[in-house]
């Protein structure tokens, strides 16, 4: 059938006993064209929505969200202040939920959520999700501020102390708490990265009091450490003295 059948047709009958007639409209429609639906290819994962940094009490419901799409799908690595939490192929298609040391990971979608029921001090830091598939990594970070019911001061604070090179130094201070898990170091206003320098720091938590060791001290090592705990600071200055010259022969 074709569009220039379009029209109006009259139908006739006639017998002995008379004629009845009929009318009709006839309309053609031109046929839809069905294009083909284009198929999505693969792509290296992007983020739609990064964390965001939040403040919170300590008893408080804190939750991090990030919305990262990719083809395929990427796998996710959750990290807290450098150490990993969990990784996406530990999870199963059946559950999506992860749940360990008070930390909840849900996924759904494309959204990826860290949920913590009861903020406590230990939770304070940085939480970094990195996502990669076939195509490309792509990651996303921000911190989890959490505020102490009561103000946590420096009983002992940092001293200024002169070292010679390649001596071992141990830096501590005393807080008025036990309950801060670890104290931030950071020199020069820059976090210093104790996991991934294990050979050159080391981090120590007995009670109340906190330290860092510095081995095989150089000179490079000179400079302002700083030990935080929330807003609170102290601050001191290492100076790094040559070895004298030796006629070792």
């Amino acid at each position: 059938m074709k569009k220039e059948d379009a029209g109006t047709y009259e139908v006739c009958a006639k017998n002995r006993e008379g004629e009845a007639t009929n009318t009709l409209v006839l309309n053609v429609k031109a046929k839809e064209s069905k294009a083909p639906v284009a198929e999505i290819k693969d792509y290296a994962p992007i983020i739609t929505e990064p964390l965001t940094a939040t403040m919170c009490k300590v008893g408080e419901k804190v939750m991090l969200e990030t919305v990262i799409t990719g083809k395929p799908r990427p796998d996710l690595e959750w990290t807290f202040d450098g150490e990993r939490l969990i990784s996406s192929q530990m999870f199963t298609d059946a559950h999506r939920n992860w749940l360990q040391q008070d930390v909840k990971i849900v996924e759904k979608d494309n959204i990826y959520t860290l949920i913590i029921d009861k903020a406590k001090q230990s939770h304070d830091g940085q939480y970094l999700v990195k996502a990669k598939n076939s195509l490309g990594t792509v990651q996303t970070s921000a911190n989890i501020s959490v505020e102490a019911d009561k103000m946590i001061e420096f009983v002992k604070p940092l001293e200024d102390v002169e070292i010679k090179e390649k001596d071992v130094i141990e830096m501590d201070v005393e807080l008025s708490t036990d309950e801060v898990s670890n104290v931030k170091w950071f020199k020069d206003g820059e976090a210093i990265d104790t996991q991934k320098k294990k050979e050159k720091y080391e981090v120590k938590k007995v009670g109340r009091k906190q330290s860092l060791k510095i081995i095989n001290a150089t000179v490079h090592d000179e400079g302002e450490y700083t030990a935080a705990v929330g807003e609170q600071e102290s601050t001191c200055e290492l100076t790094v003295v040559g070895k004298y010259s030796e006629f070792v022969k």
